[in-house]
């Protein structure tokens, strides 16, 4: 079982380490490449990279998918928008969490806060979330504003 293919159990900072590792050199399966492993390597780059975050993330995804052979299509590949709207909504809980908290513990506390995959919708109707503009640029929100996100 991979580092973060268990949705809920208490990674370390060596987990989370090694996913970082394995996703920037585009060497992680594409099937260890889960919603909670998403997350746990957007706690590592905020944490890393502050407001560099997102250019780091959107260039490991559009590798790792090239390696993986993913297309870009409407249903498939990168997506700006839930890419952008996952980095605020992680930093802003990082902001929350004690500022003592280790990595693993860091990334753990996250991922549990966002394991539905439907929060986005909260804030974008489907339609706009799921369109074309949306997966290959940003969209602001059309349903409530992007304050006060939490799983």
């Amino acid at each position: 079982m991979s580092a973060v293919h268990a949705e809920l159990r208490m990674l370390s900072d060596a987990d989370v380490e090694r996913l970082v590792e394995r996703v920037e050199s585009a060497t992680l399966p594409h099937v260890e490449w889960t919603h909670a492993a998403h997350l746990a390597y957007t706690v590592a780059l905020v944490r890393r990279d502050g407001a560099g975050a997102l250019d780091t993330f959107r260039a490991s995804i559009l590798r790792l998918n090239a390696t993986h052979g993913v297309a870009q299509t409407l249903e498939r590949g990168y997506h700006e928008t839930i890419t952008r709207f996952y980095i605020w909504a992680v930093a802003r809980e990082l902001a929350l969490l004690p500022p003592d908290l280790t990595l693993g513990e860091s990334a753990t506390q996250v991922v549990s806060q966002f394991t539905d995959r439907t929060i986005p919708l909260r804030h974008y109707t489907k339609a706009r979330l799921m369109s074309w503009e949306a997966r290959t640029g940003w969209l602001s929100p059309d349903l409530m504003p992007m304050d006060g996100v939490r799983g």
